[in-house]
């Protein structure tokens, strides 16, 4: 007899260790679903999943003369203000090579406009005043 009161205890031992193991597992599971929900708006998204703008630039000087480093990084300068004036969110400018620009853009609407707009070539002028 004694030894069955000593399983009988045991078993309800186990039994309440496996009920606080249950409830420790579905407190989890309910904070992992409250932490990444909703998905789309927690995980930041990017080009594969979401579509959007990926070019290589490429420069080069019109007379045939080598790029530099100094051209470079003003051209990158100039590119990434282009793409931060776009209000693109997630956007990816950098230097590839030594005269390969990547730019990135995931979720851009009209990738037409976006690229006429970065790929575009600066004009300054001077007008003479009377």
């Amino acid at each position: 007899m004694p030894n069955d009161k000593n399983r009988k205890k045991h078993r309800r031992q186990y039994d309440r260790r496996n009920v606080f193991t249950l409830v420790g597992l579905c407190i989890a599971l309910v904070l992992c679903v409250i932490a990444f929900t909703p998905l789309k708006s927690r995980i930041a998204q990017g080009l594969d999943i979401q579509g959007g703008l990926s070019v290589i630039m490429q420069a080069s000087h019109a007379d045939g003369s080598d790029v530099t480093d100094d051209d470079m990084d003003s051209a990158l300068a100039i590119v990434q203000n282009r793409v931060n004036k776009l209000g693109a969110s997630e956007a990816t400018v950098q230097r590839q090579g030594s005269t390969s620009i990547l730019v990135q853009i995931p979720g851009v609407a009209d990738a037409e406009t976006a690229l006429s707009t970065i790929g575009s070539t600066g004009q300054l002028e001077f007008e003479v005043e009377p």
